[in-house]
């Protein structure tokens, strides 16, 4: 399972890199919270963005005590798995705690 918490989120978007992602439900992480703070360097290069306008950040997640986060859980094919590594690695991949809409709790 996969918790998704920016780009991720949107269909057309997950669907781009995992065309075969299924089950997605909401769900929610405690303790961290959204920040933009990373530069995308593909999107700059990509010229999805303009660098000068200095809008250039992504998304990512920061430890922040009693934050709560929502974002989405799917799950990807294993033939998927590197496409979806390939497209979030600046990101550190870590297992965390998330709870879904019936309070059901899963590691992803």
């Amino acid at each position: 399972r996969v918790f998704g918490y920016g780009s991720l989120m949107s269909l057309a978007s997950l669907r781009e890199t995992c065309p075969s992602a299924n089950n997605l439900r909401v769900g929610t992480i405690q303790n961290y919270q959204r920040v933009f703070s990373l530069v995308s360097v593909s999107r700059i290069a990509k010229k999805v963005c303009d660098a000068n306008s200095l809008e250039v950040a992504v998304v990512a997640l920061r430890k922040k005590d009693k934050a709560i986060t929502k974002g989405v859980i799917f799950e990807i094919s294993e033939e998927e798995l590197p496409s979806y590594k390939q497209r979030e690695r600046p990101y550190e991949f870590v297992q965390i705690e998330v709870l879904d809409e019936l309070s059901c709790s899963y590691i992803s």
